[in-house]
């Protein structure tokens, strides 16, 4: 059983859903918010370290607070 858990478990982490980030909203129009995170999403590679949902809003210019 402990094999299993050992062999299975880098599997459960890599199946975790990709979370928004926090940003800071003031100024920002919640519409293009909004847009720009569903295009963050879309560009989300199949594998990859870190949050890239994360990576893409700071790189569309968004203030991340809190981000996985």
């Amino acid at each position: 059983m402990f094999r299993f858990l050992v062999l299975v478990s880098p599997l459960l982490v890599a199946c975790t859903p990709i979370q928004a980030p926090i940003v800071q909203m003031k100024g920002v129009d919640p519409d293009t918010y909004n847009k720009d995170l569903a295009n963050c999403y879309l560009a989300v590679p199949a594998f990859g370290l870190g949050n890239p949902v994360t990576k893409c809003m700071a790189a569309k210019g968004y203030k991340v607070l809190y981000g996985n």
